[in-house]
């Protein structure tokens, strides 16, 4: 069922939450919009629950975080789905709370930088506690081809003039995340605890196509884009590295070490900067499609891809010194082993073993930083 005008009546809202439904479907004495898709409902035991309409939604993914009942979460408590999509999700309503761009920029206009760390490094703790659970839940291999031709698409239907495709790690695994983090919806009460809402398909989602599996550090990488894009809108740009740290150290301290490895964050591999461009390519298409101008820093760092991809193209050029070295000493070992090289020839075997370590490590410093 669902009424032809408007949900503006008690019965028509009992009557849509009768079918398709999962959770706790409470009956609903009184009614009131709040939003374009969000109306106050009332129960008959005078309990206040915000419903959420979802026109466009890709494939249940609140539900799916309903499901991992993660205490960091404003998930959904119930709701309607109609072949595995979500259209209507039912949450607590909060009140007394403040999202986490807007407290964060009072701490800047008021000097207070250090509290701006604390802030940011308990957002990155909560993120990874709940990418914890979400990691107990599932964890599937490495999608690369998706997630590159998903750039691809981005790439051509943008029309821009940058090529990134990214030779991800196996260590970068799949599960279950977020999808739409920034720190619009990230609330912090009156207690100061945080709480991430927004735990449900946004309408660009759909219309972007987004790739249903990813892993969770694009999250990560979304929650930085959220702070660059709070930090220029507010004209404190000087403070993004300082606060990308103190997200990123936050974040390992709490999420799962497969998670967070050295190889899963190799930005040679790909790593969180790969997750970011895809960001960036993300909004400048929902400016387009909603008709507005391309915030400046988002085109600011598109501008830079070619250098980053310039730098890592030269940054390969240690490792192959690398592999040349340990293949010029596994040639010397396997000449002594055949007494085809002197044992003066053989002294230059574990140099070339040091330096090859040497150049690795170069090449592993020059790699793009998780933060």
């Amino acid at each position: 069922y669902w009424p032809e005008d408007s949900l503006d009546q008690p019965s028509k809202w009992n009557q849509v939450l009768s079918e398709g439904t999962w959770g706790k479907i409470p009956e609903i004495s009184s009614v009131e919009q709040i939003g374009e898709m969000r109306w106050l409902l009332t129960t008959q035991n005078d309990f206040q629950i915000e419903a959420q309409i979802l026109p466009l939604d890709l494939d249940g993914n609140g539900h799916r975080l309903a499901e991992l009942s993660h205490s960091g979460l404003l998930h959904a408590n119930g709701g309607v789905q109609h072949d595995g999509k979500d259209v209507i999700l039912l949450y607590d309503h909060i009140v007394g709370s403040t999202d986490s761009s807007t407290i964060l920029l009072e701490l800047l206009e008021q000097g207070n930088i250090a509290k701006a760390e604390k802030l940011l490094n308990s957002i990155g703790m909560a993120l990874g506690r709940f990418h914890t659970t979400a990691a107990s839940f599932k964890v599937l291999p490495c999608n690369q081809k998706r997630w590159n031709d998903r750039l691809k698409k981005l790439e051509v239907s943008l029309n821009t003039n940058t090529l990134w495709r990214a030779p991800h790690s196996p260590e970068t695994r799949t599960t279950i995340t977020h999808r739409n983090f920034s720190l619009d919806i990230v609330l912090v009460d009156d207690s100061e605890d945080i709480i991430i809402s927004g735990t449900h398909d946004f309408i660009l989602n759909s219309i972007l196509g987004c790739e249903p599996r990813n892993p969770a550090i694009r999250d990560l990488a979304a929650g930085y884009v959220s702070l660059r894009s709070t930090l220029h809108s507010g004209g404190f740009p000087e403070h993004e590295t300082r606060l990308r740290r103190a997200l990123f150290q936050g974040w390992s301290s709490t999420c799962p070490p497969s998670i967070r490895s050295n190889r899963a964050l190799d930005g040679h591999r790909g790593g969180v900067i790969i997750w970011e461009y895809e960001r960036m390519l993300e909004l400048k298409a929902e400016s387009i499609a909603c008709g507005s101008k391309t915030e400046i820093h988002v085109d600011q760092w598109l501008s830079e891809v070619t250098g980053i991809q310039a730098l890592m193209f030269t940054s390969r050029l240690w490792s192959a010194f690398s592999l040349l070295c340990f293949f010029a000493a596994g040639i010397l070992l396997f000449g002594s082993a055949w007494g085809i090289v002197s044992r003066f020839d053989l002294l230059f075997a574990p140099i070339f073993i040091l330096m090859g370590f040497g150049f690795r490590w170069i090449y592993r410093s020059k790699a793009p930083s998780p933060f």
